[in-house]
């Protein structure tokens, strides 16, 4: 998969995922699991601060 996203929105990504030290890839793919709401698929991040 291939996404286009802003460079500011690609930079906060990194950071939050250096943060929780987790793989850039990984983090995204938490996320949309968390977003779909298949919890269940997070690997590395179960939460996300809001």
């Amino acid at each position: 998969m291939t996404l286009r996203i802003p460079a500011e929105l690609h930079e906060q990504l990194r950071n939050d995922a250096k943060d929780a030290k987790v793989a850039l890839s990984q983090y995204v793919a938490d996320l949309l699991a968390l977003q779909a709401g298949r919890p269940d698929l997070a690997r590395e991040i179960k939460a996300v601060a809001v």
